[in-house]
């Protein structure tokens, strides 16, 4: 049974209960307040303060040092579980899986209520450990437990340990089945939150796109279930046929000749092996046809203190390893495939930078633009950092088609970019935040060359971009907006051309140029209201 094979399991989300009795308005109130009585911290202890200090390493990624820093702690104070859990995180980073699953363990076995945060972490551990029934059983259990509050990341790391989970044949088919009842009801309260659209393993589509792969997903399911049952039936039927042949045998030895019993046997155990083969065959053809869910296999711890569910997984802040902060401009175009499950959230059979910010500019002394594939279900926003002093967007309009999305901003006079005539080719810069920072990272500008096909524009950068939303320059001015990052190669990027932009602006379009500011410093990173 496939994640979407499972629909009579599919239910609404009941929040209206909930809102009465808490004496709140609509889902999103409710989530806010479930987050904050299930994911509240732990009251201060003795070693806090160690604790403090370990996470202050780790998220100012100086690695070693907060694995010592954690290490020190576990051997003082052996009963503090968030001690493991920081030594655990800080492991898995430095790529030591071993390490990072002993820890883990520690952490598991002292702390018996766990909150977001380690729960998350642990299942990633425990992915990276090649354990995915152990991730899924923690994973299943935390978002059952909690099922009034919408965690998109959570949702998408359980979808991953299915899919792992599904590859496994020790784990049995009824608690495969339990996580899926529950993550396809989780997967239907996300889609509520955006009416229209639908989610596809970690990707959203319109319900119209989501529901014609579900359909086809489906048939291929059905075609594998059956030639799954005749597969088994027919090694059976070829184990029997083996005995047969087998006690055929030893009566010919004993007397002396060959008999038609020993001749039919063969005839039917090699009639039985063929059989098989061309199951297994038309199995593997079907499987590989099939468009399964797709799930990001390169998966990031996040901080332990970061007790807040996401909504929507718009702005979420991973935790880097060491090897994907050295320097990125090496990245490796492609990348090897491992031979057997992906490693996950460590290592280098990934990209280096798969933490993706979204991003805005400013193209009039009010309005922003950006790419509505990254606002998800989002009704407000706000721009993130010290210098923007948080301001509040909100949203003109937004396009699925065009793929793009029009924010203003209180206030006038900000200086804007101008837009170029036309798109074109060649030398390029896009904008993005390139440089891991887990509190304030900044805009720069990254080189990249361009390619024109009707209307779209590919670009090939100097390194991952880390956002989407920000402009594609040629000498000052935006000739595209960039709208997606490609899974395998991080360096690879997609962008609107400007053609489109000023299509979708219409009236929008300032009347006069802009005094163009300091390119980097005008493009913004946004996310949900704090």
């Amino acid at each position: 049974m496939s994640i979407g094979f499972i629909s009579q399991f599919r239910r609404a989300l009941a929040l209206g209960t909930v809102a009465s009795w808490l004496g709140v308005a609509g889902p999103c109130a409710v989530i806010a307040v479930a987050a904050q009585v299930i994911h509240a911290a732990a009251p201060a202890s003795k070693d806090a303060a160690a604790i403090s200090a370990g996470l202050a390493l780790l998220k100012g990624g100086r690695l070693v040092e907060a694995q010592q820093a954690y290490a020190a702690i576990t051997e003082k104070y052996p009963q503090n579980g968030e001690g493991w859990h920081g030594l655990a995180v800080t492991e898995l980073l430095l790529d030591n899986d071993a390490a990072a699953l002993r820890a883990m363990d520690e952490m598991q076995r002292l702390v018996k209520e766990k909150n977001h945060a380690q729960v998350f972490n642990a299942s990633i551990v425990r992915l990276a450990g090649d354990l995915p029934a152990q991730a899924l059983s923690d994973l299943a259990a935390y978002v059952k437990a909690h099922p009034d509050v919408l965690d998109e990341p959570m949702q998408n790391l359980m979808g991953y340990a299915i899919s792992q989970a599904e590859i496994d044949e020790d784990i049995p088919l009824a608690k495969l089945d339990a996580a899926r009842r529950v993550y396809v009801s989780q997967d239907e309260a996300l889609n509520a939150t955006r009416p229209g659209m639908k989610r596809w393993g970690a990707t959203w589509l319109s319900v119209e796109e989501a529901d014609r792969n579900l359909k086809i997903y489906d048939q291929a399911e059905t075609k594998i279930r059956a030639l799954m049952d005749e597969i088994a039936t027919l090694e059976r039927q070829g184990v029997e046929a083996r005995r047969v042949v087998a006690r055929a045998t030893a009566a010919a030895k004993a007397n002396r000749k060959k008999s038609r019993e020993l001749t039919e046997a063969r005839q039917r155990s090699d009639l039985l092996q063929t059989n098989l083969r061309v199951k297994q065959t038309d199995l593997a053809r079907v499987r590989s046809e099939q468009p399964a869910p797709p799930f990001d296999e390169a998966i990031h711890p996040i901080a332990p203190d970061d007790l807040t569910p996401l909504v929507l997984a718009t702005g979420q802040v991973f935790l880097r390893s060491a090897s994907d902060v050295e320097d990125s401009a090496e990245v490796p175009a492609e990348t090897t495939a491992p031979t057997e499950r992906p490693r996950v959230g460590v290592g280098h059979d990934r990209p280096a930078s798969t933490r993706v910010l979204t991003a805005a500019f400013p193209i009039s002394a009010n309005l922003f633009l950006a790419a509505d594939s990254m606002l998800q279900g989002a009704t407000s926003l706000q721009i993130k950092g010290q210098q923007q002093h948080n301001s509040r967007l909100t949203i003109v309009r937004r396009d699925a088609k065009s793929g793009l999305a029009l924010l203003r901003v209180s206030g006038n006079g900000q200086a804007y970019l101008n837009l170029a005539e036309k798109c074109v080719e060649g030398e390029v810069q896009c904008i993005g935040f390139p440089t891991d920072s887990i509190f304030d990272p900044t805009a720069e500008p990254i080189s990249g060359k361009a390619t024109l096909a009707g209307e779209k524009l590919t670009i090939v950068t100097e390194r991952p971009v880390g956002a989407v939303g920000g402009p594609v320059i040629v000498k000052g001015r935006v000739i595209g907006l960039i709208v997606r990052i490609s899974k395998s190669d991080a360096r690879q990027v997609e962008a609107i051309p400007v053609e489109a932009l000023r299509a979708f602006l219409g009236d929008d379009k300032p009347a006069v140029a802009g005094v163009p500011p300091d390119i980097a410093s005008a493009v913004v990173r946004i996310g949900p209201p704090e």
